[in-house]
């Protein structure tokens, strides 16, 4: 991006907005809080290059600058020239050299930039970045910048140290200009990735920085603020924007107990529950334990952020552990897919490990409770079991001497038939008023092979033993759980106090609740064995996979999480949330296709004073974002458009074919289609199938103000001809919103949660590879779930799949077959 040998060369910088004082009145005014004036300092970044070329900008010369509330100054330096200030968009580029540049869009430069030197437009990565530098010029105070910087201490801490790799690109450019001229930020060895490429960016050869000059403001007559300007290519910044809220939620930000800081009473309490001293150290290490019984979704998700965010604040170390002790659920599946999602949403973890690793360990401290009369070996019914432990009636086997226990251990280790009756219970009180706490097991038999020790163990700790012993011994400070687990807290601290060892300190959190979905591994696995869903991926699952099927970026993923914060109020939330979040994201960068149902069979109008041979013309994928490029749009005198539209249509009314003009309707037939969309009739309809045929003539005068807006795709037969997709849509699995202790999930199955729509789609969808997200014009948005295979051997095309994306909004498009409840 810049060179070793570049000359040196001056900026222009942009002066800040500043306000004048208004002039006194002659009548009082109430006293008001003195508000403080919005500071935006501009900052410019020029790259220069040892030989510029006259009338060509090379890529290596342009840098995106400023915070987004400020204008955007792109400079050119070097010679013939002088250096020059002005405001950019590429319109053209090949080989890393901008031919045509034009507007003043930052983002539609950064991406083109972007694409130029080699970097997808809008993969991940980008779109990361594009959210991080939002959240950095958004932050007004340190508190609400942190949750930003930990999240970019963990990118680059991910995929290297420059924003998108092993080398700088416009992008580290973009974030410190943005990250430069913010004064919430200050480098500290808290995020030591960012502080380290903070400080590597300002050593890059040809980099040159300068904060912009402080303007003098002068009073008008009519007390009306101007701005002075330095020079002719200084430019006035804009008022800042409103303070937004953090991602992280405010909940989420509070300090975490124990940590230094915490008040003298907080410590002595911290001293005598965890059995030790504060870290008044402030070294922090967080764990991230997930059973390898599923994959991921969305609340799993929310408890790895706030892990990976306490950790990456505190300078600490996060930790995945696999709780790997019941091998009748776990499969490397899940590991691989756990890890695989994990990385995808931007968290690495600095150490994994597994329960497993300490089988041995764990076995031991079991024995050291029996031999110390602290735990006793039960062989009574699971019924009974529960009944004594409901009711406070002790088990007879509670009474039972050392060596009777560790008789009935053995049996248990060996897995033979009479320890496949026996549990290891903890000797705490059977009267006690928090049930838990009635001797609760602690191992159990398993005979199914384990995925990593084979059948070497027969038998297996259970998660209320394991998870604080391994706590401690892998080093962990704080255990954050969700407030499910509030109940069981006292036994996490009772189990390493008899053990005389350390007790890290437990923060609970809200677990996520949603209306009309199911977060339960089990219920889950329900769905997946009985065949009503595809697999863990299904895009009605809550899973990572599942969501990013259905359209979810991953940018909202995070914001959704991190805005949840660390609060432990429980409440039944609302998707609706989550995917508005993921409309905000999406809509500026997704581009725009058209595709019309043809359902319950297919309608063509016939223009029939336009020209009979088709003819193509180019159009913008995104009316707003020329950075996606354009598309090549075919026209016809046979356009397919939807049966709904054709339903409505009257003789003699006046329509607007979209991106072409306005048609009059000269007959209709005699049967119109439906108004409203039914199930797919049997069998389903193709291309192939009889049209429904009406005409028009051009109107090319016609007001566009009035008129309805038809959506089309033209019927041509040509290398642009249009392809057969189905369009798919799907509702919750479940019909009630929040299913009530006791009730049998089974019985409120949604019958119908899936629908599909035949639909015909302009030429370019052809080439859309699978994950693409998109807007269909006057649909709504999708993604690409299966691509058109091309036509094989016998001459037939394999339509591609799309799948509808949520808006949030609550309003589906009047061609939607399901209205989706939030």
């Amino acid at each position: 991006m810049a060179t070793k040998n570049a000359p040196e060369s001056t900026t222009a910088a942009a002066a800040p907005t500043t306000t004048a004082p208004k002039a006194k009145g002659p009548a009082k005014q109430p006293k008001k809080e003195k508000e403080e004036a919005p500071k935006v300092v501009a900052y410019q970044i020029t790259l220069t290059h040892p030989k510029p070329q006259p009338g060509k900008l090379l890529l290596c010369q342009v840098i995106c600058a400023v915070c987004p509330q400020s204008e955007t100054k792109f400079v050119v330096s070097g010679t013939p020239a002088p250096p020059q200030a002005f405001h950019a968009k590429v319109i053209k580029c090949a080989d890393g050299t901008a031919t045509e540049c034009a507007g003043d869009d930052d983002l539609t430069v950064a991406v083109a930039i972007s694409a130029a030197l080699g970097l997808p437009a809008y993969d991940s990565t980008i779109t990361t970045l594009e959210t991080l530098c939002h959240g950095f010029s958004d932050a007004k105070t340190a508190d609400e910048i942190l949750p930003h910087v930990v999240a970019f201490n963990s990118h680059l801490a991910a995929g290297g140290p420059w924003c998108c790799g092993i080398a700088p690109t416009v992008w580290d450019a973009r974030l410190y200009s943005v990250l430069a001229s913010n004064s919430a930020f200050a480098p500290n060895n808290k995020n030591p990735r960012t502080s380290a490429w903070f400080a590597s960016i300002k050593r890059l050869p040809g980099l040159h920085v300068a904060p912009a000059p402080k303007p003098k403001a002068t009073t008008q007559p009519n007390n009306t603020a101007t701005t002075a300007t330095t020079s002719s290519t200084a430019s006035t910044a804009p008022t800042a924007a409103a303070p937004q809220k953090s991602l992280m939620g405010s909940q989420g930000q509070r300090r975490l107990v124990g940590v230094k800081g915490e008040t003298e009473t907080e410590t002595e309490e911290i001293a005598a529950l965890t059995g030790g001293d504060s870290l008044g150290s402030g070294v922090v290490v967080t764990r991230f334990p997930p059973e390898p019984s599923g994959y991921l979704h969305i609340g799993h998700i929310k408890a790895a952020l706030l892990n990976d965010y306490y950790a990456r604040h505190y300078q600490g170390k996060l930790l995945l552990r696999f709780d790997d002790t019941n091998p009748s659920k776990e499969k490397v599946e899940y590991i691989e897919s756990i890890i695989a999602d994990l990385k995808t949403v931007g968290i690495v973890a600095d150490a994994i490990s597994y329960t497993s690793d300490h089988f041995d360990m764990l076995r031991e401290k079991a024995e050291k409770l029996i031999a110390e009369g602290k735990a006793y070996v039960d062989n009574i019914s699971r019924e009974a079991m529960k009944a004594g432990r409901k009711d406070g009636i002790e088990s007879p086997c509670r009474n039972q001497t050392v060596e009777q226990n560790m008789a009935l251990w053995s049996e248990m280790l060996s897995g033979t038939p009479e320890g496949q009756k026996c549990v290891l219970r903890a000797k705490i009180d059977m009267q006690n008023p928090n049930k838990v706490l009635r001797d609760p097991s602690l191992w159990r038999c398993n005979s199914t092979p384990h995925h990593r020790t084979g059948t070497k163990y027969a038998s297996y700790p259970l998660y209320d033993f394991a998870i604080p012993i391994v706590d401690c011994v892998e080093g962990v400070t704080h255990a954050l759980r969700s407030s499910e687990y509030h109940d069981r807290n006292a036994l996490y601290y009772w189990v390493p106090k008899v053990l005389g060892i350390r007790s890290p300190i437990i923060e609970d959190f809200s677990r996520l609740n949603f209306a009309y979905v199911l977060l339960s591994k089990r219920k889950l696995q329900w769905f997946v064995d009985n065949g009503i869903v595809d697999g863990w991926d299904d895009p009605r699952f809550p899973t990572v996979q599942g969501l990013i099927r259905r359209g979810l970026s991953i940018q909202a993923m995070r914001a959704f999480a991190l805005s949840q914060g660390g609060s432990k109020s429980l409440n039944l939330m609302s998707m609706e949330k989550l995917w508005t979040t993921n409309k905000k994201v999406i809509d500026p960068i997704v581009p725009r296709y058209t595709a019309v149902s043809i359902e319950p069979q297919p309608c063509i109008l016939t223009i029939t004073d336009a020209p009979e041979a088709p003819w193509a013309k180019s159009q913008p994928k995104h009316k707003k974002n020329a950075s996606l490029g354009t598309k090549m749009v075919t026209y016809y005198r046979e356009v397919y458009i939807e049966p709904q539209d054709l339903a409505e249509l009257k003789v003699g009314e006046e329509v607007t074919l979209m991106d072409w003009g306005n048609v009059i309707i000269d007959s209709l037939p005699a049967t119109l289609p439906p108004t409203t969309p039914g199930p797919t009739p049997t069998p389903a309809p193709t291309l192939a199938t009889p049209a429904i045929r009406a005409t028009a003539h051009l109107n090319p005068g016609g007001s566009f103000k009035k008129t309805k807006k038809l959506t089309w795709v033209a019927a041509a037969l040509n290398e642009n001809s249009p392809l057969q997709v189905t369009l798919t849509e799907y509702d919750h699995l479940i019909t009630v919103k929040k299913l009530e202790e006791g009730q049998d999930f089974t019985q409120f199955i949604n019958p119908v949660s899936v629908q599909r729509t035949v639909a015909v789609g302009d030429s370019n969808l052809r080439l859309v590879p699978r994950g693409t997200q998109m807007q269909l014009e006057r649909r709504g948005y999708y993604v690409c779930d299966q691509p058109c295979i091309p036509k094989g051997a016998q001459g037939t095309e394999t339509p591609a799949v799309l799948v509808m994306t949520p808006e949030g909004s609550g309003k589906a498009s009047p061609f939607c077959k399901i209205s989706l409840m939030f």
